[in-house]
């Protein structure tokens, strides 16, 4: 509450982790996830395996309307 006591997790660490986070959920919806889908018989493990690996995005999906598993560059869990 002092002025002057903003530290590194404020303006270094915060964005950069942030940004790092955000690039491996990317990578692993690009590659882990992908693969896992193709693998799943079941479209409930489909479906259960996007909204896990990717808490950010299924709670992005959430706040707009959509179902947290709906990704905009795949199609539907079939």
């Amino acid at each position: 509450m002092r002025p002057g006591t903003k530290g590194a997790v404020d303006l270094v660490i915060t964005p950069t982790l942030g940004a790092a986070w955000m690039v491996t959920e990317d990578l692993l919806d690009a590659t882990v996830i992908a693969r896992l889908e193709k693998r799943l018989p079941y479209p409930a493990a489909k479906l259960m395996v996007r909204s896990l690996l990717n808490p950010t995005r299924s709670f992005a999906n959430l706040l707009r309307g959509a179902y947290p598993w709906h990704r905009d560059t795949r199609g539907g869990v079939r």
